[in-house]
């Protein structure tokens, strides 16, 4: 302020006070007084200014009465410009204290933020940026000048989160945020997560500005997402196999965590475990409950890993689930279980592995028993092969050799039907030992059905009504009559077990079409029709499960002692290879019935007449090699009786002499397959080497073809034979 101005504001004041203008005085005063503090003047030099005044005023006022009178009272006012001053000074005085302090407080915070290693950023309540500290530059890569007044969106704000964080932002600046995660981006678009704490700062009850301090958690974001990535992985590892991990509180065995492939063993979801602990132990099986509470007991008690396999009770839908379990207590400090971890692993299908390989143990004992079985009634059956031989051809050459009357004649006929009903049996005991290709030959069915049941009468109990319904006209198939017997054999003594308590066994036959034919048949075309047999009973029926596997080797429904399982599956093959098929249906409770079906033969070739067979007659030269020598001699006169020279040997050795030392070589030989240190064919190749171009035919008692010696090049004759067959044969090779 100017001297000049500081007068002429004073004499105003005065003019003002003569003037009696107290409003305008006043005024002028404080203003004054305020005018002086500003200007630095002090308060004593206003005297001066007074009397200068004064001294203006005079000359504007001569009335000197006023003058007097403004100087008498001029004291006061000189007091209250004083006042007025003082008291203006002292406000200034306060005021720049507290701009001083301020100010020095805005350094000290300025510094402080500086300074702190977090990034800091200060927001206007217009979301426009006061300021950011230099942590918060160097994280972001955007500086103080490009950051300062900028409102948001701002250049952090990822596009993906645009929304959301502008929601967080609203949100925290009306109530501040606590570890509030938010995913952010820097200048070169790399992005990263912050943790942010926040505060509004409010005055005088509106927001002054909002403080936010920023943490980098990208680190701990990225191992937390590589942890979940890898629980994920392992859960997805855990699903895809058959097991359960879980974690149980020691004391109260409430579930911590249970996962993995929790529905597909145990048919409930984790949850439902997590919230019923108590529930995992009603699954388990009523059978194998106590065990496992034993179990659980012993291992816990011991503090020690233990397992147990057990089943459960799937709970959605019913199934039984064998499952083996690995239990660990985990002990603390103070010898107690804290924590129990398991895995549950799936073993069912391990389960039901072995209880098949246990099966087949069971079933290669039982083929290993059947085998023996089989090698001693082959035994059997060849010895004995060899009586019923002598048996019936002695009585078929003296029943044609003798003149006999009726009586005598019926009991040779006896013995030749008792020897071949015996030769039946015999290959019945061989199907044992070996399988075999069948002879087939044109049968009547309803002929070999009346045989079984004479047959069966033995076996079938009375409380059984065995009733048989036969087609009237003739059954013929191209059958091999033993085989076709044990097949009904084997499916009535399936009929007479089904039904201990007593029931219907009936047996059927017709003559059939095409039509009748169950739809999976795959049978041959046949012009004639076909013959169909049932043999059905009203047993106990079986199952679905059962009638699938009816016919599967080993199979069997009856106890360890009772049956071997064979029984359907040999007979389902006899038929199979007689070009036929078979069928059966069944019902629990309903009963079981088998239909086999076979092609109708047609009319047989013209038989040769008795008088044909009768005159299989020669000269030519025999070599015979039997070491039976009750069937050689038989081969010897029925022979000779016949026309035929023959020379008789019972050993390979005597054969192979006989070939080379004679003068005229052998048209046929006729040699017995089992030979004394040697075999039929071996001992058949010894005589060509002798003589290249004999003819041969080969005898056994075993249940052999052609087919089983391709390089023999011979017929064979099988033990038992008739003596005209014999006959036929031996001159049938002869002329060929």
């Amino acid at each position: 302020m100017s001297e000049q101005h500081l007068k002429d504001t004073y004499s105003s004041l005065v003019e003002a006070y003569v003037a009696s203008q107290e409003e305008q005085y006043l005024a002028r005063a404080a203003d004054l007084g305020r005018q002086l503090v500003l200007a630095n003047v002090p308060l004593e030099d206003l005297a001066e200014i007074h009397q200068e005044a004064i001294g203006r005023l005079a000359e504007e006022f001569p009335d000197k009465t006023l003058l007097e009178s403004a100087g008498r009272v001029f004291a006061p006012l000189m007091e209250m410009l004083m006042a007025y001053g003082l008291a203006f000074r002292e406000t200034l005085d306060e005021r720049k204290r507290v701009e001083e302090a301020l100010r020095e407080s805005e350094e000290f915070s300025s510094s402080l933020l500086s300074s702190t290693p977090d990034p800091i950023i200060v927001i206007h309540p217009d979301t426009s940026i006061k300021y950011v500290n230099p942590a918060l530059e160097m994280l972001t890569g955007f500086s103080l000048t490009e950051l300062v007044g900028r409102k948001a969106p701002y250049p952090w704000w990822t596009e993906e989160t645009l929304e959301e964080t502008a929601q967080d932002l609203e949100q925290a600046m009306e109530g501040g945020a606590n570890r509030l995660e938010e995913l952010f981006q820097k200048k070169n678009r790399e992005q990263f997560w912050v943790q942010i704490t926040s505060v509004p700062v409010r005055s005088n009850g509106g927001l002054k500005y909002y403080l936010a301090s920023w943490v980098d958690i990208t680190g701990r974001r990225r191992a937390e997402e590589a942890l979940r990535e890898s629980e994920e992985r392992l859960r997805r590892v855990v699903g895809s196999l058959p097991i359960i991990l879980y974690s149980a509180e020691g004391g109260t065995n409430r579930f911590l965590l249970i996962t993995g492939a929790v529905r597909e063993i145990l048919g409930r979801d984790p949850e439902y475990f997590l919230k019923n602990p108590d529930q995992a132990s009603e699954l388990v099986h009523p059978d194998d409950r106590v065990y496992v509470g034993r179990t659980f007991k012993q291992g816990l008690d011991s503090l020690k890993p233990f397992e147990l396999e057990y089943r459960i009770v799937h709970g959605i839908d019913g199934r039984t689930v064998w499952v083996r379990e690995y239990h660990v207590p985990i002990v603390g400090p103070n010898g107690r279980i804290i924590r129990q971890d398991g895995v549950i692993l799936n073993v069912t299908d391990q389960k039901s592995a072995e209880q098949e390989r246990e099966q087949m143990q069971a079933q290669l004992l039982r083929a290993q028993k059947l085998e023996s079985i089989g090698v001693l009634a082959g035994g059997i059956a060849h010895d004995f092969n060899n009586m019923l031989t002598v048996i019936s051809g002695n009585a078929q050459f003296l029943s044609k050799r003798l003149r006999l009357d009726a009586t005598q004649a019926g009991a040779l006929e006896d013995i030749n039907a008792a020897a071949t009903h015996a030769a039946e049996m015999t290959r019945s005991l061989q199907a044992f030992s070996r399988p075999s290709e069948p002879r087939i030959q044109r049968t009547d069915a309803n002929y070999l059905i009346q045989e079984v049941c004479r047959l069966l009468r033995r076996m079938i109990p009375g409380t059984i009504h065995f009733r048989l319904d036969l087609d009237a006209s003739p059954c013929m198939i191209a059958a091999d009559p033993g085989q076709m017997q044990q097949v009904l054999v084997n499916l009535c003594v399936n009929a007479r077990d089904a039904m201990p308590t007593g029931g219907v066994l009936e047996i059927r036959t017709r003559r059939v079409g095409a039509e009748s034919l169950p739809p999976h048949a795959e049978m041959q075309a046949c012009s004639d029709g076909y013959v169909g047999i049932r043999v059905s009973d009203s047993g106990c029926g079986m199952d679905a499960d059962t009638l699938e596997r009816v016919f599967d080797p080993f199979f069997t429904t009856k106890a360890p002692d009772r049956g071997t399982g064979l029984g359907l599956a040999i007979a389902y093959k006899i038929v199979e290879a007689h070009h036929g098929t078979i069928d059966v249906a069944s019902r629990p409770g309903e009963g079981t019935c088998f239909d086999l079906f076979f092609p109708l033969a047609g009319p047989s070739p013209v038989e040769e007449t008795e008088a044909e067979i009768s005159s299989a007659r020669g000269e030519e030269r025999i070599l015979v090699v039997e070491d039976e020598e009750m069937v050689g001699s038989l081969l010897g006169t029925v022979l000779e009786s016949r026309g035929y020279q023959v020379t008789l040997t019972h050993r390979s050795e005597e054969a192979l002499e006989a070939a080379r030392s004679s003068a005229e070589p052998f048209d046929l030989a006729i040699v017995d397959y089992s030979l004394p240190g040697n075999t039929g064919d071996r001992c058949l190749a010894e005589i060509r080497g002798a003589q290249p171009d004999i003819k041969a035919i080969l005898i056994t008692a075993y249940d052999i073809g052609a087919g089983d010696l391709p390089d023999a090049d011979c017929w064979i004759l099988h033990k038992p034979f008739s003596v005209t067959a014999m006959a036929q044969m031996v001159r049938d090779v002869l002329d060929r």
